[in-house]
């Protein structure tokens, strides 16, 4: 949650507390956190708890130096996030557990209207945005994975909780407690189970699904890659299509903000390369006298064509195709076709870069010409 949406969702729940005696486990800040608090801030950095008294739980009460209550706060006594405020009224674990049940509750029923037919997949608990610090799930169609972020959650009386409301509300197939890694490092949080949370079948967990966003279908593995997921907390922007590179560190390449279909794309395909072309021409040759006989007639993202590279050197034509999304001979052919009927030239080599070759994992070009005049 932004700086700016915190203070607001803190200033909704601040109010001016008594002073009170502090006996029990609470943590005392300095007088510069107290008035960030008081201002709508909802993180207390560790340089700023200036005593913690009694032996501290997951669950704190919140004081200034004068001993005046500003609320109840996650712990976290490992991070650099110290405090995390939940709310300005003291609690107890009961009522923490029973306002936390509530929160994820509203959470989840609030974003219930994203959800259709064109769009199974979405996050549904956010963390400060929703005034639960350190919990986050995505839902992925019938799957949902669950991350508990904060040393305070780090219990199996949480793990319960959240599982049980995430399952009377949305009825999933499979619940995954699968946190950031290295949040969890810095937290000190333990290692989740690798059994799911909740199994519809026990012995079968469903752990990998395809879920549609905006119309457009997408495949997430719950036991594969380092990551937590898709960027569910960005699908107001997945409107596109792209083309996919499973092995390449630019796994997406936008061709388009609208979904296309795949004779859709050919089609957008083949009036790019022409277009790129035709927007060419008039280099050979334009200056007066002028011998040049070669360019770049296509030169990938610059022409909405990332990872077509296409350059003409007299009657020769050297064509690299460069992302796992064209490597297929239909598109081999699409691009010769356009390249003769545009050109006609005497032939088209197929010579992509070896390195990016190898990094992309494409297969070996033809030692043949994609096209010659003369085949022999």
């Amino acid at each position: 949650m932004s700086g700016r949406n915190a203070e607001k969702h803190a200033k909704r729940i601040h109010k001016p507390q008594p002073k009170i005696k502090l006996e029990g486990p609470a943590a005392v800040i300095s007088r510069r956190a107290a008035d960030r608090i008081r201002a709508g801030h909802v993180w207390v950095y560790q340089s700023d708890v200036e005593q913690i008294i009694g032996e501290p739980s997951g669950l704190l009460p919140v004081a200034d130096q004068r001993g005046i209550l500003l609320g109840t706060a996650l712990y976290s006594p490992t991070s650099q996030i110290a405090l995390r405020l939940i709310s300005s009224d003291p609690l107890s674990h009961e009522q923490w557990l029973n306002l936390l049940r509530a929160r994820v509750q509203s959470a989840i029923r609030m974003r219930l209207p994203i959800l259709s037919a064109e769009t199974n997949a979405c996050r549904l608990v956010f963390s400060e945005a929703d005034a639960l610090p350190g919990i986050i799930a995505d839902k992925y169609g019938d799957l949902i994975i669950l991350q508990l972020l904060t040393k305070g959650l780090d219990s199996d009386e949480i793990r319960t909780l959240a599982t049980d409301v995430l399952r009377s509300e949305l009825s999933p197939r499979s619940i995954i407690e699968r946190p950031d890694p290295r949040i969890r490092e810095l937290e000190q949080l333990s290692a989740p189970s690798p059994a799911p949370l909740y199994a519809a079948n026990a012995e079968a967990p469903f752990l990998s699904t395809d879920f549609r966003l905006n119309g457009l279908t997408f495949h997430y593995d719950a036991g594969a890659g380092q990551k937590t997921g898709a960027f569910l907390d960005q699908r107001g922007i997945l409107l596109g299509t792209a083309l996919y590179s499973p092995t390449s560190q630019i796994a997406l390449r936008l061709i388009s903000s609208d979904p296309l279909s795949h004779e859709q794309w050919l089609n957008l395909l083949r009036t790019r390369l022409q277009s790129a072309i035709r927007m060419r021409l008039p280099m050979l040759g334009a200056q007066p006298n002028s011998q040049t006989n070669a360019c770049r007639l296509v030169f990938s993202e610059a022409d909405a064509l990332p990872g077509i590279i296409a350059d003409k050197y007299g009657d020769l034509i050297i064509l690299q195709l460069l992302t796992k999304g064209f490597d297929s001979d239909e598109i081999r052919t699409l691009a010769t076709d356009v390249l003769r009927s545009e050109l006609s030239p005497r032939s088209i080599i197929e010579r992509p870069d070896p390195r990016i070759r190898e990094l992309e994992q494409l297969s070996a070009p033809s030692p043949a010409p994609l096209y010659a005049a003369n085949a022999e």
